[in-house]
Protein backbone atom coordinates (compact mmCIF):
# COMPACT_ATOMS: atom_id res chain seq x y z
CA UNK A 1 0.00 0.00 0.00
CA UNK A 2 2.68 2.36 0.55
CA UNK A 3 4.33 1.90 -2.43
CA UNK A 4 1.13 2.07 -4.48
CA UNK A 5 0.98 5.34 -2.96
CA UNK A 6 4.68 6.47 -3.24
CA UNK A 7 3.85 5.69 -7.24
CA UNK A 8 0.57 7.94 -7.01
CA UNK A 9 2.85 10.71 -5.30
CA UNK A 10 5.93 10.30 -7.64
CA UNK A 11 5.79 13.82 -8.62
CA UNK A 12 5.73 14.94 -4.68
CA UNK A 13 8.42 12.34 -3.94
CA UNK A 14 10.86 14.30 -5.72
CA UNK A 15 10.88 17.07 -3.10
CA UNK A 16 11.46 14.29 -0.48
CA UNK A 17 15.04 12.54 -1.14
CA UNK A 18 14.30 9.96 1.68
CA UNK A 19 10.95 8.28 -0.06
CA UNK A 20 12.84 7.23 -3.22
CA UNK A 21 13.95 4.68 -0.40
CA UNK A 22 10.60 2.60 -0.71
CA UNK A 23 11.30 1.84 -4.48
CA UNK A 24 14.16 -0.46 -3.65
CA UNK A 25 12.70 -4.18 -2.14
CA UNK A 26 15.11 -4.75 0.63
CA UNK A 27 14.10 -1.76 2.62
CA UNK A 28 10.47 -2.48 1.78
CA UNK A 29 11.27 -5.82 3.37
CA UNK A 30 13.34 -4.84 6.75
CA UNK A 31 10.15 -2.02 7.00
CA UNK A 32 7.72 -4.92 6.66
CA UNK A 33 10.18 -6.64 8.96
CA UNK A 34 9.76 -4.17 11.43
CA UNK A 35 6.08 -3.90 11.23
CA UNK A 36 4.99 -7.47 12.22
CA UNK A 37 7.37 -7.53 14.61
CA UNK A 38 5.71 -4.47 16.31
CA UNK A 39 2.15 -5.31 15.59
CA UNK A 40 3.15 -8.82 17.25
CA UNK A 41 5.04 -7.30 20.33
CA UNK A 42 1.77 -4.72 20.69
CA UNK A 43 -1.26 -6.94 20.67
CA UNK A 44 0.60 -10.10 22.76
CA UNK A 45 -0.25 -9.55 26.26
CA UNK A 46 -4.19 -8.47 25.52
CA UNK A 47 -4.32 -11.44 22.93
CA UNK A 48 -2.52 -13.82 24.99
CA UNK A 49 -4.87 -12.83 27.80
CA UNK A 50 -8.15 -13.15 25.98
CA UNK A 51 -6.89 -16.78 24.97
CA UNK A 52 -6.40 -17.58 28.43
CA UNK A 53 -10.13 -16.33 29.06
CA UNK A 54 -11.52 -18.71 26.02
CA UNK A 55 -9.06 -21.87 26.99
CA UNK A 56 -9.63 -21.91 30.77
CA UNK A 57 -6.94 -23.94 31.89
CA UNK A 58 -4.96 -24.29 28.60
CA UNK A 59 -3.63 -27.27 26.48
CA UNK A 60 -4.53 -30.57 28.21
CA UNK A 61 -1.11 -32.48 29.81
CA UNK A 62 -1.18 -35.97 29.93
CA UNK A 63 -0.19 -38.11 33.44
CA UNK A 64 1.74 -40.72 31.40
CA UNK A 65 3.92 -37.89 29.44
CA UNK A 66 7.48 -36.55 30.73
CA UNK A 67 7.50 -34.76 34.26
CA UNK A 68 9.09 -31.45 32.43
CA UNK A 69 5.28 -31.07 30.21
CA UNK A 70 3.72 -30.94 34.31
CA UNK A 71 5.51 -27.04 34.02
CA UNK A 72 3.16 -26.51 30.71
CA UNK A 73 -0.02 -26.77 32.97
CA UNK A 74 -2.12 -23.55 31.37
CA UNK A 75 0.10 -22.54 28.79
CA UNK A 76 -2.59 -21.34 26.25
CA UNK A 77 -2.23 -22.52 22.66
CA UNK A 78 -2.67 -20.75 19.49
CA UNK A 79 0.08 -18.31 19.84
CA UNK A 80 1.01 -18.22 16.05
CA UNK A 81 -1.96 -15.92 15.38
CA UNK A 82 -0.74 -13.20 17.09
CA UNK A 83 2.59 -13.86 14.65
CA UNK A 84 0.09 -14.72 11.81
CA UNK A 85 -1.72 -11.53 12.07
CA UNK A 86 1.56 -9.26 12.36
CA UNK A 87 2.78 -10.82 9.31
CA UNK A 88 -0.65 -9.75 7.59
CA UNK A 89 -0.83 -6.68 8.45
CA UNK A 90 3.09 -5.96 7.47
CA UNK A 91 2.26 -7.80 4.06
CA UNK A 92 -1.15 -5.05 3.60
CA UNK A 93 0.50 -2.20 4.06
CA UNK A 94 4.31 -3.05 2.34
CA UNK A 95 3.67 -5.62 -0.21
CA UNK A 96 3.54 -4.26 -4.34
Amino acid sequence: MFYLLYLYYADIAQEYPLLHLIQYQTVRVALAMATAMIVAVAMGSRFINWIRAKQGRGQPIRDDGPVSHLSKVGTPTMGGLMILAGIGVAVLLWAT
